[in-house]
C-alpha cells in the first residue's frame, strides 16, 4: 500500500517489490508478444495492459502510451 494524503489505496506489484520495476517488466513482455505475434489486443495481451494500469506507475503509462501509437499505426497500416 502507498499512502498519499491520508488515503491508502493498492498498487500491483506482482512479483517485484516497486511497481514501476514490474511495470517495466510486463511492457517488456508486451513488447515481446507484439513483435512475435504483431500488434493484436488478444487475451494474452489484455492481460498484461490491465497489469500495467493496476500498478499506477508512471513509466508504465509512457509505455502503453507507445504500445498504443504502435497498434494505431498497424491498424491504420492494414488499412491501407
Amino acid at each position: 500500500y502507498s499512502p498519499i494524503e491520508d488515503l491508502n489505496f493498492p498498487r500491483n506489484s506482482g512479483f517485484m517489490w516497486e511497481p514501476g520495476a514490474y511495470a517495466m517488466i510486463c511492457s517488456v513482455f508486451l513488447g515481446y508478444r507484439f513483435l512475435k505475434y504483431g500488434a493484436s489486443l488478444n487475451r494474452h495481451n489484455l492481460v498484461y495492459i490491465l497489469a500495467i494500469i493496476s500498478t499506477f506507475s508512471t513509466a508504465g503509462y509512457i509505455m502503453l502510451i507507445l504500445f498504443f501509437i504502435i497498434y494505431i499505426s498497424t491498424l491504420h497500416k492494414q488499412k491501407i
